[in-house]
């Protein structure tokens, strides 16, 4: 979906010369951070359709971000086509060389360990038709039972416990990460649209 965006960059390129590069690269920085958002928003919510969402905006974003800088290069490198397109693939390329990294690392600095309760066999377990619950903080909240092997496949290292954990008071930071990074984009994307 995202990729699909320069789709939209070749439809609606036709009005990159009415608006100009500025006001295309404001939109492209609006539709960068706002499908970062609504990505953000649909990890949240665990939602497929506002992920969707999200990746067609975003995609839109790549049309509208991309071909006015590479346009506005091609007009002021005329003889030099291949030096301004190349400028703006490494500006892209750059950016999600330096984007990966940051990624992990914020998902490594948001993500929070659920709470355990201790091993299987010490905590009073309460199953409610299918769904489990134990006494926390002074009420009943669903729980969730790990053995090793499920510790292992969730990537969190730092938990080694199998045991009873609280549903709902972990986090595995892609929502926040994804938040900082359309932030982040957007506001790059447009600050560099006004240098236009």
């Amino acid at each position: 979906l995202v990729m699909g965006g320069f789709v939209w960059g070749a439809i609606f390129s036709k009005y990159l010369d009415r608006f100009g590069p500025r006001a295309c690269g404001m939109i492209g920085a609006a539709s960068l951070g706002s499908g970062f958002t609504l990505a953000a928003l649909a990890v949240e919510q665990t939602s497929l359709p506002m992920l969707y969402a999200g990746g067609l905006v975003w995609g839109l974003a790549n049309g509208w971000a991309y071909v006015p800088p590479v346009a506005t290069l091609l007009k002021w490198f005329p003889d030099r086509k291949g030096f301004a397109s190349g400028i703006c693939v490494l500006g892209y390329g750059g950016a999600a060389m330096i984007a990966a990294p940051l990624f992990s690392k914020l998902v490594g600095h948001f993500r929070k360990i659920p709470e355990y309760l201790g091993p299987e066999h010490s905590v009073k377990i309460v199953n409610d038709s299918g769904k489990l619950f134990a006494e926390y903080g002074g009420s009943l909240r669903e729980i969730v039972v790990a053995t090793s092997q499920d510790i292992i496949r969730t990537g969190f290292d730092e938990i080694g416990q199998a045991g009873v954990y609280v549903v709902g008071t972990g986090a595995t930071g892609v929502t926040e990460a994804l938040a900082c990074l359309g932030l982040g984009y957007g506001l790059t994307t447009a600050a560099c649209a006004m240098v236009f």
